[in-house]
């Protein structure tokens, strides 16, 4: 019996893209439902960043200057 007779290699692969896909569509439709429950969340998230940024720049020259 050569390795092409096995079974295993007869059958079609087709489950196996089906659950490969199924965890990203998962989380495809939890960060569409997220962003649509929450439309501000990108704008709000790069204010903060850029808030801590300033107030980092600010505090590093405070703390320097104060030597």
């Amino acid at each position: 019996m050569g390795i092409r007779n096995r079974d295993y290699m007869k059958r079609p692969s087709d489950g196996d893209d089906e659950r490969a896909s199924e965890p990203d569509a998962r989380l495809e439709g939890f960060f569409s439902a997220f962003l649509e429950k929450h439309p501000k969340f990108f704008r709000y998230s790069g204010i903060a960043l850029v808030a801590i940024f300033i107030l980092t720049i600010v505090l590093a020259k405070a703390l320097s200057g104060a030597h």
